[in-house]
């Protein structure tokens, strides 16, 4: 799972948090609540345009895909700070 602070000229060329978790498993350490000067952090999001809040509570990660060899497929999740 990577966290993106979501504006242009962000730190750290963008990531907030970095965190490994098993395919279908739910997000149990919710990272820190980041800061940006002159904005409030209103949650995380599944895409940049800040659409589809995560839910903690019942959301979980995608489950494993498989190529033709049998082999799993990196998926990574990207959530993405909204800022007000």
């Amino acid at each position: 799972v990577s966290y993106h602070f979501n504006y242009e000229n962000s730190p750290n060329e963008g990531y907030y948090w970095i965190d490994d978790y098993d395919y279908g498993e739910k997000i149990d350490i919710i990272p820190p609540v980041p800061t940006r000067e002159g904005y409030e952090f209103c949650g995380w999001y599944t895409e940049a345009e800040c659409i589809n809040k995560w839910d903690y509570d019942n959301d979980r990660l995608p489950e494993a895909t498989y190529d033709e060899d049998g082999e799993v497929i990196f998926n990574e999740l990207e959530l993405y700070a909204k800022w007000e």
